[in-house]
């Protein structure tokens, strides 16, 4: 039997903008992507071990094999998180090759 545990969750990723011609800044607009994630309420033990004063914002995990950043966004059910720290465990020695990353909440 397979069992799927990931979703379709929005990834923003922020472009960087450019010099045109001229020497003045363009800012470019961002991109959403379509990626398959599992994302996660981030635990209270692990809350604990966050740097000081982060312990306080709402946080997630998110789990995907989709390559993320930090800086990047995650929409989750309307809501969306900026990705604060990122692990890339995709080396061939591990049987499920995947990110896990650390997002916190974004007020709105």
């Amino acid at each position: 039997m397979d069992i799927e545990f990931t979703k379709d969750t929005i990834l923003i990723r922020a472009k960087t903008g450019d010099y045109d011609d001229n020497g003045d800044w363009q800012e470019a607009e961002n991109t959403e992507i379509i990626i398959k994630a599992c994302v996660l309420p981030y635990k209270f033990r692990n809350l604990t071990e966050a740097p000081e004063g982060s312990h306080m914002k709402a946080k997630v995990k998110v789990y995907t094999k989709d390559e993320l950043k930090v800086k990047d966004i995650i929409k989750d059910k309307d809501v969306e998180y900026l990705i604060t720290e990122v692990n890339d465990y995709t080396c061939e020695s591990f049987d499920l090759p995947h990110y896990l990353a650390i997002g916190e909440r974004i007020k709105k």
